[in-house]
């Protein structure tokens, strides 16, 4: 089983999964589609809320928002955490 990657918040190195998105609005700075990276953090005291918010270069954004609920995930895998994401933030096993 790989490892998750780790974002350093705080003092502390922290799994997390980074959902991209691209194909966004035609930057009028450069002429491309505009991309952003939304980094879900694994943190205990998080509460789903953005950490920061920057723009790395031109028309390219990186987002973090801290959650505990990734946290809870047995092993931190990455396909629960794809599948949280993708279920609006409820567990995979869990009824809407």
């Amino acid at each position: 089983m790989r490892k998750p990657h780790k974002k350093r918040i705080e003092t502390m190195n922290m799994p997390y999964y980074e959902l991209m998105m691209t194909d966004g609005t035609v930057c009028d700075l450069n002429g491309q589609p505009r991309v952003t990276r939304v980094n879900y953090v694994c943190y205990p005291a998080g509460k789903h809320e953005i950490y920061s918010f920057k723009e790395s270069s031109t028309c390219e954004y990186d987002i973090i928002v801290l959650s505990s609920t990734l946290c809870a995930h047995p092993g931190k895998q990455l396909f629960q955490i794809k599948m949280f994401l993708l279920n609006g933030g409820k567990c995979w096993w869990q009824k809407k």
